[in-house]
This record gives structure tokens, sequence and C-alpha cells, in this order.
């Protein structure tokens, strides 16, 4: 027998094939679950429920954003590499326009594509400066060690 839980996922998860057409279409268009789940009528929760329920349905969603993706990135490229023409006013009357490229977009994909392009990984962290020494005389002692110690260092080398 079935448990009242199991009755529920199987009744959210009984999505009509034309409502999930739609809203995978929309996801593949807006890249966001919720405007595609209102665009086609269905809540989040019924969608997410039916997606766990149904891995055909999980399949297709995620081709659905990987779509998405796809387009943003044509997107990109177009903007960076062709440009995108801008109008030009001047005295409140259109004059032309003017062809705008997005070198950050180009950049993006660059480095999304070439590892030679991508930030480096982190440098370790540069050694906190020394302290400051305030007490003169022992400052004067320290100096003094410094200096015996590079002297007798020199006399061995050279000897």
């Amino acid at each position: 027998m079935a448990t009242t839980q199991n009755l529920t996922k199987k009744r959210l998860s009984a999505i009509p094939a034309r409502r999930r057409q739609i809203f995978l279409r929309a996801l593949a268009r807006l890249g966001c679950v919720t405007k595609a789940a209102v665009e086609a009528g269905l809540s989040r929760v019924v969608l997410y429920t039916s997606k766990s329920a149904d891995s055909e349905f999980a399949h297709a969603w995620a081709d659905a954003l990987e779509a998405f993706g796809d387009a943003i990135e044509s997107e990109a490229f177009r903007r960076g590499v062709h440009g995108v023409d801008q109008p030009v006013y001047q005295g409140g009357q259109l004059v032309g326009h003017v062809r705008r490229f997005s070198d950050s977009l180009l950049l993006a994909m660059l480095r999304a594509r070439v590892p030679a392009y991508r930030p480096s990984a982190p440098t370790a962290q540069p050694a906190a400066p020394a302290p400051v020494e305030h007490d003169q005389a022992l400052l004067a002692k320290k100096i003094s060690y410094i200096l015996a110690v590079a002297q007798k260092e020199q006399r061995q080398s050279s000897g």
C-alpha cells in the first residue's frame, strides 16, 4: 500500500505534457525557474517535485538551462566581437550610431576558455614587517651583536 507522502508526490509530479513543454521552453529562454513557472502556470513546488520524481523531466530541465547558457554565451560573443550599435543624439535629435564593443565580455569568455588568461592563484601573503624596537638601549645591543657576527663571518671568509 502506498503512503500518503508517495501519493502526494505522484500527484504533484503529474504535470500535463503541454505545461511541461511551456515551462521547458520558457526556462531555456529566460534561465529563471520562477519566471518560467509563472509562464507555464505552475508552482515551483510542483515543478521541483516533478523534477525529483521524473529523471526524464530532470534531464530536459538540465538541457533547457544549458540552452540558456549557450544563448548567453552567444550574445556575449556578439557584443564582444561584433559590437552593438548605440544611438548618438545631438540637440535631442538622433544623428547616427556608434558601434560599441565589450572588452570585459571578451575577457570573461577568454578566461573561461583559455586557462592562461585566468587570474593566477593567490600568492602567499608577504611576511609581516618586523616589529619596531622602541627601547633604545636594547636596539643598540642588537645592532652591536649583528655587527659583531658580521665582522666574525668576514674574518672567517677572508682568513
